[in-house]
């Protein structure tokens, strides 16, 4: 079971890597992107504690998360930025 997880685990972050150029060639914000990828990496993390529950997984997926919420913050304030420029009209 723990190969399968295993397994699961880099789907998941291949599939966060093809979902993020897809977003880039779709001509997508950069901070966007690296939400998705840092979402599919966050998963693949958080399955793969599933399987080996070591301090370094430990300590790679907290990394990721906090990572994942600093980009959340600054995605927050570029679509503040966005919207008062536009409402502006510079």
């Amino acid at each position: 079971m723990g190969e399968a997880i295993e397994t699961a685990s880099l789907v998941l972050a291949a599939m966060g890597l093809i979902a993020a150029v897809v977003a880039v060639v779709s001509g997508q914000h950069a901070l966007m992107v690296l939400g998705v990828l840092l979402d599919f990496l966050l998963a693949a993390g958080l399955l793969r504690l599933g399987a080996i529950a070591t301090w370094t997984a430990i300590a790679t997926a907290a990394l990721v998360a906090l990572t994942r919420h600093i980009v959340s913050a600054g995605i927050g304030r570029a679509d503040q930025t966005l919207h008062t420029r536009r409402r502006r009209g510079t």
